[in-house]
């Protein structure tokens, strides 16, 4: 006899959703982008953003633009902890502006952090500026009851 007991499919959840997050707390369509901008001559760069307080931030991709590698390191004051133990090569954990890096394990960065972002040149001496632009991109999650 054969079995005639149906499967159960998954059901499709998105990374927000499997991490515990609730889909009425998530912006339907709230993907959002947090831009940075580094003109690089050798030397380290450091720029922050704010993250407002009426919204968490769930950084879920890195996506960079750049004419030469770079090293980066990203910091979320919030918690006082840097997300990689030491600067690293922006070819490895950056993107190609073409393709975007997905983070193995997202970040939440909650509301009123400032997320740092420090840069620096591979190359030492007077080298030609370089431009990079990098972006943070992930969900808005709106915080309710708070």
């Amino acid at each position: 006899m054969a079995n005639t007991r149906a499967c159960p499919t998954p059901a499709l959840t998105s990374p927000l959703e499997q991490s515990g997050v609730s889909k009425a707390i998530i912006e339907k369509g709230r993907f959002t982008v947090i831009p940075f901008n580094f003109e690089l001559s050798g030397d380290e760069k450091t720029d922050s953003y704010r993250i407002p307080t009426n919204y968490d931030f769930y950084l879920t991709f890195i996506n960079s633009y750049y004419d030469r590698d770079f090293y980066m390191l990203l910091r979320d004051d919030f918690r006082s902890e840097d997300l990689m133990v030491s600067p690293v090569r922006a070819s490895l954990v950056s993107g190609d502006a073409r393709l975007p890096f997905i983070l193995p394990r997202p970040h939440l960065f909650n509301g009123g952090t400032t997320i740092t972002v420090q840069v620096s040149d591979t190359l030492t001496g007077s080298p030609p500026a370089s431009t990079i632009q990098i972006a943070l991109i992930g969900y808005k999650i709106v915080k309710i009851g708070r």
